[in-house]
């Protein structure tokens, strides 16, 4: 084969492969998900009429996603005491979106134990549990309109 044919070859296959990912001009890109706000909701967390800080992770929100740090380890290298409530405090999750998540998962750790436990039947409430300690909560939440996101704090069980 001549120098010339591998070249007509290799410029053939080349096209071919390339060729055939070709998009038409004509076609628009699928839009992304169109959520009410161009920003990710906040997440406010209210135990016993107290507010308490939050920290956003990974969302994707609209045409954006973001790629961060677990929120839960975040919340973990904090300093400072966290707030701390009576066992059984009950807890309300609320989003600055006008719309609640269509989904919530919520899981905790505790400062002594790295086992991530579920808690299960979250709407918007929950209680804290009965056993004395540090929790860190991460929160899980998406809207079939578009977009999710995680969230994390931490309290003190008294």
């Amino acid at each position: 084969m001549g120098r010339r044919s591998l070249v007509l070859l290799v410029f053939s296959m080349f096209v071919f492969l390339f060729g055939c990912q070709a998009e038409d001009p004509n076609q628009s890109l699928p839009e992304g998900p169109t959520p009410s706000s161009s920003s990710p909701p906040l997440l406010t967390v209210t135990i016993d009429n107290k507010t308490i800080d939050t920290t956003l992770g990974s969302y994707c929100w609209g045409n954006v996603c973001t790629d961060s740090e677990d929120p839960l380890l975040i919340e973990k290298r904090k300093d400072g005491e966290p707030p701390s409530f009576d066992p059984n405090s009950l807890v309300t999750l609320s989003y600055s979106e006008t719309e609640q998540p269509d989904t919530l998962h919520l899981i905790y750790q505790t400062k002594t134990d790295q086992t991530e436990v579920e808690v299960f039947h979250v709407e918007q409430e929950f209680e804290l549990p009965e056993q004395a300690g540090i929790y860190y909560y991460r929160t899980f939440a998406s809207w079939e309109s578009g977009g999710d996101l995680s969230h994390a704090f931490r309290v003190a069980v008294e």
